[in-house]
């Protein structure tokens, strides 16, 4: 970890001393009303896997101690291969008074696990292997995400945002004896969010593929455009209503006409391979998307959240008190938030990101629990909750079609009626996209997960610890992508 951030920051050094004039040309870059939609379809293969220990005390009758309690650890090590299909649209407009971001991704996922399951007392170190499970998922669900900023001057802004997700999830379970199980999770989340704040966020995607085309003609051609002809080249950029082919440009295509008053404009004479080079990338519309400056806001939260879960075994070597139960839990909560963020572009190649988050909310759930032979139960709980998960990220722009990006969070979590119940989660995720033209491309992905939770009882006896890695390979196409 030490390394990769050493690696990390000499390459922004470099970009620094490298005098290159992005950051400039992005103060000065001026746009009017402007906005970008795509439609994404993905197919997604992945790899999971996973690890838990959990350390609580239990009454040992055969060899018990003097208050008759033992510490006994589990062990739960699994594997899981899943395949998903989605969509999903995106939105952005920005203007001198609102910008305001949309997204909509409904899926289906298909996955196949494998669990097997270890225990042992932590005096004696004895380990017997308690159960080994297969699993078999299929999951539909949809997000929809809205955020935005509405601007009464330069920086400061009110802040609206409503996220949605609602999903079903349908599990069968087959265990070592023989028995099986059926489960079927039904989840609902809205979140509204209201605030105020200052600072502004722009995306600067077309500043940088200006900057880079520039960069192009000047290290294969040695012909230097001054400052106004890159921006010049940016603002033509925002007007581009599709990823044009710039090979029609010498043909009789209606699309032509762009890239010639692009050339008109910026009074250049290009020869054929001149044109080609600075133009590679906007062929494939390659350029990982950037963003640059800060914001930060308070405001009032509200939560809510439907979950049902239903599981039914086949068994017969249990109660039938396990045979059937039916959990449905209701919660709503209310509180406060801040959010803080900012963003750097370095050079045409590599931007920073740093963000912090913090939530802290009160709330109520009543749950409903239903099992065979036994007489429904309710509760209601409140409970509060509370949430750091600082947060930076690293872009860097390999070529003209590959592009990698590293983020990093550590996690602190509240939880409970007292605030009797916390955990840490430190969470590294690595992606390279490969552009395979404007409309299709490869991103692999890697993630880790650590996690440490704590209560009464694990706090005494070691806690429990729990790491997840993931690989997925996605092939991305794009049949939609326009500038508004």
């Amino acid at each position: 970890m030490r390394k990769m951030f050493v690696v990390l920051l000499v390459a922004m050094c470099m970009g620094l001393a490298a005098g290159d004039s992005l950051p400039t040309l992005i103060k000065r870059f001026e746009r009017g009303d402007w906005g970008y939609q795509e439609l994404n379809v993905a197919l997604n293969s992945r790899y999971h896997r996973s690890n838990s220990n959990s350390n609580y005390p239990y009454l040992d009758t055969e060899n018990p101690n003097d208050d008759g309690f033992e510490a006994e650890r589990n062990i739960n090590r699994s594997s899981r291969y899943e395949y998903q299909f989605g969509t999903q649209y995106y939105r952005q407009q920005e203007s001198e008074n609102i910008c305001y971001r949309y997204s909509l991704g409904p899926s289906f996922e298909w996955s196949r696990r494998t669990s097997e399951s270890w225990q042992y007392v932590n005096d004696e170190g004895n380990t017997k292997k308690t159960s080994d499970t297969k699993d078999r998922t299929y999951y539909i669900g949809a997000r929809q995400d809205f955020d935005s900023e509405i601007y009464f001057d330069d920086i400061h802004f009110f802040a609206v945002g409503a996220d949605a997700y609602g999903s079903i999830n349908n599990q069968r379970y087959e265990f070592e004896d023989g028995d099986t199980q059926e489960s079927e999770r039904k989840r609902l989340e809205v979140d509204l969010e209201l605030g105020a704040g200052r600072g502004r966020l722009r995306d600067v995607t077309n500043v940088v593929r200006a900057k880079w085309m520039a960069d192009r003609l000047a290290d294969r051609h040695d012909i230097e455009l001054s400052d106004e002809q890159i921006l010049l080249l940016a603002q033509y950029l925002d007007k581009q209503t599709a990823y044009t082919n710039v090979f029609d440009w010498y043909g009789n295509a209606s699309e032509a006409t762009f890239w010639r008053d692009v050339m008109n404009d910026l009074g250049l004479q290009l020869t054929y391979d001149q044109f080609l080079d600075m133009t590679r990338e906007a062929r494939s519309g390659t350029m990982l998307h950037r963003k640059q400056g800060y914001n930060y806001k308070l405001g009032v939260l509200g939560e809510y959240e439907l979950y049902g879960n239903e599981t039914s075994r086949t068994s017969n070597s249990v109660s039938p008190f396990y045979a059937r139960t039916s959990d449905e839990t209701e919660a709503t909560a209310y509180g406060l938030y801040a959010d803080a963020g900012y963003w750097f572009n370095f050079s045409v190649r590599d931007q920073l990101g740093v963000t912090l988050p913090v939530r802290y909310s009160l709330g109520k759930s009543d749950e409903t629990i239903e099992r065979t032979e036994v007489e429904t139960e309710k509760e209601t709980t409140d409970f509060t909750l509370f949430s750091v998960v600082p947060e930076a990220s690293y872009l860097y722009q390999l070529t003209d079609r590959i592009g990698c990006e590293v983020s990093a969070s550590a996690g602190y979590y509240l939880f409970g009626k007292d605030i009797d119940y916390s955990y840490m989660l430190y969470d590294v995720d690595a992606r390279v996209t490969s552009y395979l033209s404007a409309s299709i491309w490869l991103v692999l992905d890697a993630s880790y997960i650590r996690g440490d939770y704590f209560d009464d009882d694990a706090i005494e006896n070691g806690g429990n610890q729990f790491e997840t890695w993931d690989f997925t390979l996605k092939l991305q196409w794009r049949p939609i992508a326009s500038m508004l």
